[in-house]
């Protein structure tokens, strides 16, 4: 079986329920943002994992001191093929001295 491209790879994860699928053929793809004040921004999310899940997720920022929760899933997006600055794989506790 072939994997999804990334491009829609996580289209069913992200997409609200009854939406349509996706931006129409020959929609401008948008470029990332350059490193100015407004991408710095950030914004807060949640999810609910399954126990064993955050378990897991626990175990491998113990055995990892120097990353937190926000680069843990930073480096998980850019192994999938998102593009992430290599600044945001620092945690903001490194970045600050």
């Amino acid at each position: 079986m072939a994997k999804k491209p990334l491009a829609g790879a996580l289209d069913d994860v992200f997409r609200p329920k009854g939406a349509g699928t996706g931006a129409p053929t020959g929609a401008p793809v948008r470029a990332p943002a350059a490193a100015s004040d407004e991408s710095k921004k950030k914004a807060s999310t949640s999810i609910y994992l399954p126990v064993y899940v955050l378990d897991q997720f626990r175990d491998w920022l113990d055995q990892n001191p120097d990353d937190t929760q926000a680069t843990m899933i930073m480096r998980g997006l850019k192994g999938l093929g998102f593009d992430i600055r290599d600044d945001d794989l620092k945690p903001e506790r490194k970045r600050r001295r």
